[in-house]
């Protein structure tokens, strides 16, 4: 662990896994993807969320009278359940941290377009 690495407590090296896994990087990198929007279906074995970006509608013209906001799917993530008990304990133990040092995240009332 290089001196820029925070150190791990002893919850968050759970959480993150043991030390000695490595990441295996493909030649041509990882996508990255922008979500601002998500979709949720589970099955026994396994949760699916579904990630897309608001956008216009491509089909239709800017400004037109019938343009519309669209989902535009980015892409689609399944996980075991295991797994995502642990996830949610990583973000909620994250978004806890977040708002101890910078105040209450608070959902924005976006106003309808007309």
């Amino acid at each position: 662990m290089t001196d820029e690495e925070p150190k791990l407590t002893s919850e968050e090296h759970q959480l993150t896994g043991p030390a000695f896994i490595n990441w295996v990087i493909p030649e041509d990198g990882v996508p990255e993807v922008y979500s601002d929007w998500y979709y949720v279906n589970w099955l026994p074995l396994t949760v699916r969320i579904r990630f897309g970006q608001i956008v216009a509608n491509p089909k239709v013209s800017p400004g037109h009278k019938d343009s519309a906001w669209v989902i535009a799917e980015r892409m689609a993530l399944t996980m075991p359940w295991h797994a995502i008990k642990q996830l949610a304990i990583m973000l909620t133990s994250l978004v806890e941290k977040y708002e101890k040092e910078n105040g209450e995240l608070t959902l924005p009332n976006i106003p309808a377009l007309e």
